[in-house]
């Protein structure tokens, strides 16, 4: 027969609490919600060599087309904007869209696909045009 002492239930309790602790501390700190604002930097390598930052607004899990920065590429002005959306997934958003650049030296949209893990928020995707970081704020 055992016998059940204080010290041994305080010693039960303190266990429980840690395992409800750890199991709850294995999600990230960081909601996977996307919506809200997100700084993004553009580095545009195909058209000249450019790097800008702006801010973009997700809405309902899109980015609207929003210009990120300008620049002179040649002597040419140029923008870079950006449309797409974020799709959440188990750890991580998942985000596409499209680049734009405009302007006289080079013009088209192509497609960026990528990653943001849930732990830190912010996740580089790629397009033919460069990089674009994404940092939740």
């Amino acid at each position: 027969m055992r016998t059940v002492t204080k010290a041994g239930l305080a010693l039960g309790a303190a266990l429980a609490t840690a395992l409800v602790a750890c199991s709850s501390s294995t999600s990230s700190s960081k909601s996977l919600d996307p919506n809200g604002t997100w700084t993004v930097t553009a580095h545009v390598t195909s058209c000249y060599d450019a790097t800008g930052t702006g801010e973009v607004t997700v809405v309902n899990d899109s980015i609207p087309m929003t210009q990120i920065f300008a620049y002179s590429a040649y002597g040419q002005n140029q923008t870079v904007s950006v449309v797409g959306s974020m799709v959440r997934g188990n750890n991580s958003l998942t985000v596409s869209g499209n680049e734009w650049l405009a302007g006289d030296a080079c013009n088209g949209g192509n497609a960026f696909y990528g990653y943001i893990p849930a732990d830190s928020m912010k996740g580089i995707v790629y397009s033919s045009w460069g990089s674009l970081t994404f940092q939740k704020k």
